[in-house]
């Protein structure tokens, strides 16, 4: 089996398109139906952008299910340790599958 991060392509207000996600941390969950999640929280040092990636795993299959939530921007506050300030300028989502 290979990883690969969720496809997402954005384009900053000053036109940059690369991303440099850094993992931040991780948090494991039980979800109610007995099957467990797992979420990686990431952060782009260079640019104001927080992502979350979970990963479900549903009891009683072999079955993984991967979801991208978008979880923050400078304009919505700090975002870890973020080195740039592009005020409230909108991060446009160019492509995104999970």
């Amino acid at each position: 089996m290979r990883y690969a991060h969720a496809e997402v392509q954005v384009r900053f207000p000053d036109g940059v398109r690369d991303l440099d996600l850094r993992l931040l941390g991780h948090e494991r969950l039980d979800h109610p139906d007995g099957g467990t999640k797992l979420a990686l929280h990431f952060i782009d040092p260079h640019y104001p952008l927080a992502l979350d990636t979970h990963y479900r795993l549903r009891a009683g299959t072999d079955e993984i299910e991967r979801l991208l939530r978008h979880v923050g921007t400078a304009a919505d506050g700090p975002v870890g340790g973020c080195a740039d300030d592009l005020g409230s300028a909108p991060v446009h989502l160019v492509r995104e599958e999970s």
